[in-house]
């Protein structure tokens, strides 16, 4: 009996360390780069900062890349404001509120509104941190 309540003893206590060991990421988010990018709107062009980037949907569901991973870009120490053009590709990339599945991994864009063409530093939530210049 002693020996079967060790032998349940040590499988709960491996069963419970697997538990806590590092999974897989659900979704991934690689930097590809970052530059100045012209849109159009209404008619009229804008110059914007575009964070080029690839998207990786292991979740199990279809999945909106700027639900999984934010993408914050920042000038002169503040934040500037993103821009989605729902629906509009950007030089062959969806922009980030475009649904994608599971098992895919897509070319997707996030588009700031710059400040002026100083130096953008940009902070993906999972941890990566990138600057690149505009001008």
């Amino acid at each position: 009996m002693r020996k079967l309540l060790a032998v349940a003893t040590v499988i709960l206590v491996l069963g419970l360390a697997g538990c806590g060991a590092a999974s897989e990421p659900q979704h991934t988010l690689t930097f590809i780069e970052g530059r100045k990018v012209t849109v159009e709107m209404n008619g009229e062009d804008l110059e914007l900062a575009g964070v080029f980037c690839e998207y990786t949907n292991a979740s199990g569901e279809t999945f909106i890349p700027c639900d999984a991973i934010n993408v914050y870009a920042f000038q002169h120490g503040t934040e500037i404001p993103v821009l989605v053009f729902t629906g509009q590709e950007t030089e062959g990339f969806i922009q980030c509120d475009t649904r994608v599945q599971s098992g895919t991994t897509a070319k997707v864009v996030w588009l700031f509104q710059m400040q002026d063409d100083s130096t953008v530093s940009v902070e993906f939530t999972d941890g990566q941190k990138f600057t690149f210049e505009v001008a």
